[in-house]
This record gives structure tokens, sequence and C-alpha cells, in this order.
């Protein structure tokens, strides 16, 4: 239901983030277990409800499938690719852009040796555990992922073995044109200066890429760079359209171009799990829909109204659910009784 807004189904309180995956998924996969069984009746109507897909950033996806982290070096979730630790780039990086795709009685069996690490209770549901759990998220694969990557390797010049570092003028000159740009209506927050980029949000970057990088970029880019920009640009253009779906094959050969190139011009060490995840990217798209029916914005948008909400770290929990009862009526109270109050 793309055009539902999140609602808030459980809300975990702790000193940090859980540590234990059964704890932490247990209840939800109860109960999603009696509504896979019985349905949902709503007046009078019993509805099938069954999950579409899991949404999450990539070490939160690695947390509740119980898998080695996304930049081990059997990180990768959808390929059996192995990862090599670099001393340029002090992480894991992925050479190999094609590699068998995992399958999810592999992954029940247990076949992919050090990629498991535990029993998720996700599991005991009727899920694809590789298909239905996307990497496309374009929040944080995209905008928050290779967007900001190539811009702040850019500015700061360490984009890899590409050293050529935007000066001072040109940095200041292209956040004079970012200020100046006259977005179109859909477009609600405007882009800071490339001096703020450590702290531009997701929109932000995403507002480039789509609709100000090809502008901004061409005169502040060697020909051959901006041409391997152009080729991810076009790829992530055609995944975000419905009008475009008959040349998702070719999308995804213009992704692995993009992938030979990067390889020769930033060097295999910074093949990084954001980079080598575009291989699997348009896979999610025929699967799901165009880039914007599955990323995390709507997610992201709740949970920010949910820490707006909270104006000290005292009393979390029960200030969370009285917000929410006052905003949705649909939220029961909890019914104590007498026993419980006293």
């Amino acid at each position: 239901m793309p055009q539902i807004n999140p609602m808030i189904i459980g809300i975990y309180s702790g000193k940090r983030k859980p540590a234990d995956i059964i704890e932490f998924l247990s209840p939800f996969v109860d109960e999603m277990e009696d509504v896979y069984k019985n349905g949902i009746t709503v007046n009078g109507h019993k509805i099938s409800v069954s999950v579409r897909c899991i949404i999450c950033d990539s070490p939160a996806r690695s947390f509740v499938k119980g898998v080695a982290n996304f930049n081990a070096q059997n990180g990768c979730q959808k390929c059996t690719v192995e990862g090599e630790y670099s001393h340029i780039s002090h992480c894991n990086y992925y050479p190999q852009i094609r590699s068998d795709l995992r399958t999810d009685r592999g992954f029940r069996d247990k076949v992919y040796g050090y990629h498991h690490k535990t029993d998720s209770p996700l599991l005991r549901l009727p899920l694809n555990m590789i298909d239905d759990f996307p990497v496309g998220d374009s929040l944080h694969l995209i905008d928050l992922g290779i967007m900001k990557r190539h811009l702040i390797g850019w500015r700061d010049g360490n984009m890899g073995n590409y050293r050529a570092k935007w000066t001072a003028k040109t940095t200041a000159d292209i956040s004079k044109r970012l200020k100046q740009m006259k977005m179109p209506a859909e477009i609600h927050r405007s882009v800071r200066g490339l001096d703020c980029l450590s702290h531009w949000k997701g929109t932000e970057y995403r507002t480039f890429f789509y609709y100000l990088s090809i502008v901004i970029l061409k005169p502040v880019l060697p020909s051959d760079i901006y041409e391997h920009f152009l080729v991810l640009y076009c790829a992530v253009i055609i995944c975000s359209s419905k009008n475009y779906q008959h040349l998702l094959d070719l999308a995804h050969e213009l992704l692995l171009h993009y992938l030979d190139i990067f390889k020769k011009i930033y060097g295999e060490d910074y093949m990084t799990s954001n980079v080598h995840n575009l291989n699997h990217l348009v896979d999610d798209v025929k699967k799901f829909g165009v880039l914007s029916e599955f990323n995390a914005y709507p997610f992201e948008s709740k949970l920010c109204q949910i820490k707006h909400m909270l104006r000290t770290g005292n009393n979390t929990q029960s200030k969370r659910r009285k917000n929410y009862e006052m905003q949705d009526p649909s939220i029961k109270k909890p019914n104590y009784s007498r026993e419980q109050k006293s």
C-alpha cells in the first residue's frame, strides 16, 4: 500500500540498539503468524495480509536477517561475492561484479557458510529471505550512499584514485549556484552550500542528483568523470519512472558498465558495499516497482515526527503513547485493572 502513511505497530525502547534478535523480532513474528493464518477483520470484512518486503538500512538489514554485517567479507545479501580488505580504503571491497546469486532455499539450508550468524525469527514467516529484502532503497543506496560519497570525494579530493580536488573558488561558485537555483513546486527543501555537505539531509542529496547534478557538474568535472556519472544518472532515471520500465534491462547494463569504469577511474579498493549493490538495483525494481515505491523516506519522515514529540529522554515510551493516542484514535488505550493501578 504505497499510498498509505506508515503506521506504528511496535516501538523498541532501550539505552542502546537491541542486541538480541529473538527478543526484538519475536513479538512481531508471533503476531504476523496469526495474521497470515487468520487475516484481519475490518468492519466485518476479512482481509488477507502478507509482507510485501522489509525495508531497512544496511546494518539493520543484516541484524534482522541474522547474517554477517553488510561490509563484511561475506556481507553481500544478494550474491556470493567475497570481499577483500584494503589497506588503502581501510574497509572491505568487492572487486568481482558478477557472482552467483543467493537463493531463499540456500539461505534456509544455511549453505552460505560465514554469511550466516544466527537464526532469525523471520525464518518462521513465508518470506523469500533474499528477494524480499531489497538493497535498492534509494535513500541509503543512492542519495546518502553513492551521491554523498561522490560529492564529498570530488570536493575534498579523496575520491579513490581520482585525487583532483575542487579549488576553494570552484566550491564557492557551486555553492552560490545551488542557492540561486529555482526549484520546481514539488521540492520543499532548498539545497545548502557544499560547506554543509556533511549535514545535508537525504532529500537534499536526492534533489541534487535528480534536478541539479547534470547542470552543476558539467563545467567542474573532467569530461570522462562527468560522462561516467551520466551513466549512473541515466540508469537511476530509468529505475525511477514507470514510463521507462521497458528499459530496465538497459539500466542493468548501464550499471554494470558504470561499475566496470568505476574500477578504472577510482580503483577497485573503493568498490564498497554501496557501489557493489548497484549490481542488484534493477532486480529490486523489477520485483517491487520504481525506486519511489520501496524506499525508506516515508519511514524516516515518521521517525522524525516521533523524535520531535520527545522533549527529553525521560519516560519516552509513555510520552510516545500519549502523543499517538491524541493523534490517532485507532490506537487502543491500555486497559488497566484496579489491582494494576494500585
